[in-house]
């Protein structure tokens, strides 16, 4: 029997295209390299576990890669009371689990690393590489977004600091200039008595989220002092952070009656496909269950901050 081959196509390859490495020692060096070859194909590199993937599927041209994990001050974490957290961008998502800082102060950004891909893809992945990645179904960005982080991005030019919930503009697009980097990720001490978190619902424990749900809630009690805020993942083409949902908290009412408001507004940013082309809608779920998980989740994360109940 035959096989016609005439239609192929190539979707992988086991080897990397040529391409030049280099592996500065410094931001500034490495600032300089990325504004020389801006122009002809160059990438930079945080943890490559979305690249290694691009580059043997040639999804785009690359001549030129720049490996930002050698350079000390872009890697770790540094927490400050009363000031707050700064991460470095080439920091693991394994070393983010490693941080009590994290754990107890920043929750939602902890659960989201813990559930964040297998075992052996938390020592590679770095937090940088995930946002600067810019995939509506990220787990960093929720937690950021809740947490109202704040990024530091860098060029020959000089440096400017962007709110995260301005940093995204479409499916894998985000303000990045050709020639700039991340170099720190920024987020504030949180509100006096506050508790954070982040659910995700996954296909598998390796999948991106079908829907991720990350919540802050301070003092829920006392709504002259109430805070409440909510982001999602994979609900629309950038990671979503529902503005007005603190608003919507600071009323009166019924709890559970505002809950229900806010996720009616969290509805409207759902905006599917999600991804390019033909996939976009992809094959993890449709309109419909994305809002039922929307629902669902944002119950879940709000039951368990507010009353301390797990219900998964």
């Amino acid at each position: 029997m035959s096989i016609k081959r005439d239609k192929a196509q190539v979707l992988w390859r086991e080897y990397f295209p040529d391409f030049d490495y280099y592996k500065p020692k410094t931001v500034n060096e490495a600032l300089e390299l990325l504004n020389k070859l801006k122009n002809d194909h160059a990438i930079v590199l945080a943890g490559a576990t979305c690249l290694s993937r691009n580059f043997r599927a040639r999804k785009f041209e690359v001549k030129h890669v720049i490996d930002l994990k050698g350079i000390p001050e872009l890697r770790g974490i540094k927490y400050a009371e009363g000031e707050g957290l700064r991460i470095g961008p080439v920091t693991t998502f394994h070393e983010i689990l490693k941080s009590e800082a994290i754990r107890k102060k920043y929750t939602a950004l902890w659960e989201a690393a813990k559930q964040y891909g297998d075992f052996e893809l938390k020592f590679r992945a770095t937090i940088g590489g995930n946002i600067a990645k810019s995939s509506p179904q990220n787990d960093s960005s929720p937690p950021l977004l809740v947490h109202k982080a704040t990024l530091t991005l860098a060029s020959v030019e000089g440096v400017r600091e962007v709110p995260i919930n301005e940093f995204f503009t479409g499916v894998t697009e985000n303000v990045l200039a050709p020639n700039e980097i991340i170099t720190s990720i920024n987020v504030p001490e949180p509100p006096e008595n506050s508790r954070s978190g982040y659910i995700k619902f996954r296909r598998s424990a390796e999948d991106r989220a079908v829907v991720g749900v990350a919540a802050l809630v301070s003092n829920p009690g006392d709504r002259s002092k109430r805070i409440i805020r909510l982001a999602y993942a994979s609900i629309a083409k950038t990671p979503v952070y529902v503005k007005e949902a603190e608003e919507i908290f600071r009323k009166e009412g019924d709890i559970n009656s505002l809950i229900d408001e806010a996720i009616n507004a969290a509805y409207k940013y759902v905006d599917l496909p999600i991804g390019h082309g033909k996939r976009g809608q992809d094959l993890r779920a449709s309109k419909e269950y994305r809002m039922h998980l929307v629902r669902v989740g944002t119950k879940a994360i709000l039951k368990k901050l507010i009353e301390g109940v797990e219900v998964f």
